[in-house]
């Protein structure tokens, strides 16, 4: 099994910076063999170049069994909106197809409410057909959770920016944990397991 993940926001932007989006792609590519998760987020729809190279890159990962982590991280300077706007119309069109590949999906409770009309995670869970791993979390650093087939509450996330990270890598380890994430998928993950995952990923 494959351990590793990419953080595609970081990697497509440095491949920019020298080759065009279908070079980038191509180096890029090269790399899915080796990887169990993509890391990407919503500011890579906002500029041309990022988003052909994000869409040619999520259906090879899809091609090749490699999973997407959707951190939402929504920017709306990016798209040339004012601080604290909500996404437009067109954002929210262009964000569902990146939705829509994701196997996990984490938001501020704010964002999910923009996104998604809700910020309950199960209902985000539910309201897509390849039924995603959702996280949502609100700024005391509280996290609602809807993984592997369970939901509930976690109500002290000591690293935030490092949890979704430390998550994915006990999926790495742990792939079962994803339990109901599919369709026609009635795998439940065990709720010890998940739960030291859940508090390994938030710990100190």
């Amino acid at each position: 099994m494959t351990t590793s993940t990419l953080d595609l926001t970081t990697a497509l932007s440095a491949e920019l910076e020298h080759h065009t989006p279908e070079g980038a792609t191509e180096r890029l590519s090269a790399e899915l063999g080796q990887l169990s998760w993509l890391l990407v987020d919503s500011t890579m729809l906002a500029g041309r170049e990022t988003a052909m190279s994000l869409r040619m890159l999520l259906e090879r990962a899809s091609a090749q069994g490699v999973s997407i982590a959707l951190d939402l991280n929504w920017q709306p300077q990016q798209w040339g909106l004012g601080a604290e706007s909500p996404p437009t119309a067109e954002v929210l069109r262009r964000f569902r197809t990146l939705a829509e590949a994701a196997a996990l999906i984490s938001a501020s409770d704010q964002e999910a409410a923009w996104f998604f009309q809700t910020s309950d995670p199960v209902s985000i869970h539910s309201a897509f057909s390849q039924k995603p791993a959702v996280l949502v979390c609100d700024s005391s650093g509280s996290l609602r959770w809807c993984l592997g087939g369970r939901s509930g509450q976690l109500q002290a996330i000591h690293h935030p920016d490092a949890f979704l990270r430390r998550l994915i890598e006990g999926l790495n380890r742990q792939p079962e944990l994803l339990g109901h994430s599919g369709p026609g998928t009635d795998a439940v993950a065990q709720p010890e397991q998940l739960s030291n995952l859940l508090r390994q990923a938030a710990g100190p």
